[in-house]
């Protein structure tokens, strides 16, 4: 006699939760790639701008009939150079940045949060930050000395400051106003704006290393990515960019005023100057501290990491793996090689 078996039934659940699985992984990676283009694209038009115009304006100048030299002298004049700068800070960040986001069909105002800060964050972040800035201008001011103990003569030629009183506040306009402002727009607005969906962390470190990578030298790239991570935990916690703004705008005053002071001082008088920063710099951590700790409690200082569409370590590769933040990267660390060439 024989039996009557059940045909076994083959479930294809499991296989269709795969191949569900690798589609939305892919839309998600997808996402990252594109973020890495409307960011890299605008960055790679900072290098450039920035690399190239000084050729452009000698190639005009000569066209015009102008002596090569009489140009070159015009152009690195204090009042005419810092002119320049200011030029040359809306024009790199400014119009890029815009221009990527129309392009990605996104908006300034959905990108770029300009709102008041959220209720009693302002003061205590702030301060935070300064106390941190004031400790990296001295470090900054140090690192020179850094790199010719190990034989490299790292000289890097930003110009000269302008005299006078109307020379300083043009110097102030060039060097702590615009610059804080442009910049602010370009990588806690609008770089974080497009990566904050992905996780804070992400957006705050990334931000940060474009950031420093950008100043195009290893005196001034490794403290700009401490200064970015700072003002990336403050556009996180305030919600805002205008206290990053205000931080930004502290912390190259602080810088400029080290370098006029400079100028007029002993290396005695000057360490004491560095001394005196430090000091203020820890009276002004304990209240920032405290006041941050009062209104966020344990998450003060923190931020989430938000792993649920992609792990972390695979985010930062889907992102830094685009040529479109690779090759940027690189040409900013070439033009911070030849410095010892």
């Amino acid at each position: 006699m024989v039996e009557n078996y059940e045909t076994p039934q083959v479930t294809t659940d499991i296989f269709n939760y795969d191949f569900e699985k690798m589609i939305k992984e892919k839309k998600i990676k997808k996402e990252y790639r594109n973020a890495a283009a409307i960011v890299g694209i605008p960055y790679l038009l900072c290098f450039l701008i920035s690399y190239f115009w000084a050729r452009f304006y000698l190639i005009t100048a000569t066209y015009m009939g102008a002596d090569l030299n009489d140009a070159i002298d015009f152009a690195n004049m204090s009042g005419v150079n810092e002119c320049i700068q200011i030029f040359l800070s809306v024009f790199l960040f400014v119009l890029p940045f815009s221009l990527a986001l129309v392009f990605s069909g996104r908006t300034v105002s959905k990108t770029v949060s300009f709102s008041p800060p959220e209720k009693k964050t302002a003061l205590p972040y702030y301060l935070f930050g300064l106390a941190f800035c004031l400790f990296s201008n001295v470090a900054v001011s140090y690192a020179g000395g850094i790199f010719e103990k190990f034989g490299l003569h790292y000289d890097v030629d930003f110009g000269e400051n302008p005299t006078g009183f109307f020379g300083i506040m043009l110097a102030v306009i060039s060097i702590c106003i615009i610059p804080a402002l442009v910049e602010e727009f370009a990588f806690r607005g609008v770089v974080m704006g497009i990566t904050l969906p992905f996780s804070e962390s992400f957006a705050v470190f990334s931000s940060a290393l474009l950031f420093g990578i950008m100043h195009g030298n290893f005196e001034q790239m490794p403290f700009a990515f401490l200064v970015g991570l700072i003002l990336g935990l403050i556009r996180v916690k305030t919600g805002t960019l205008w206290v990053c703004i205000a931080l930004h705008f502290t912390n190259n005053l602080i810088s400029l005023s080290i370098d006029y002071i400079s100028k007029y001082v002993s290396a005695e008088q000057l360490n004491i100057c560095y001394a005196l920063f430090i000091s203020l710099a820890l009276i002004l951590v304990v209240p920032a501290m405290f006041l941050a700790e009062k209104r966020f409690k344990e998450k003060a200082f923190s931020l989430e990491t938000n792993s649920k569409d992609l792990p972390e370590k695979e985010k930062y590769r889907q992102f830094f793996s685009s040529p479109f933040i690779i090759i940027p990267v690189c040409l900013y660390f070439y033009s911070a090689f030849k410095f010892f060439i």
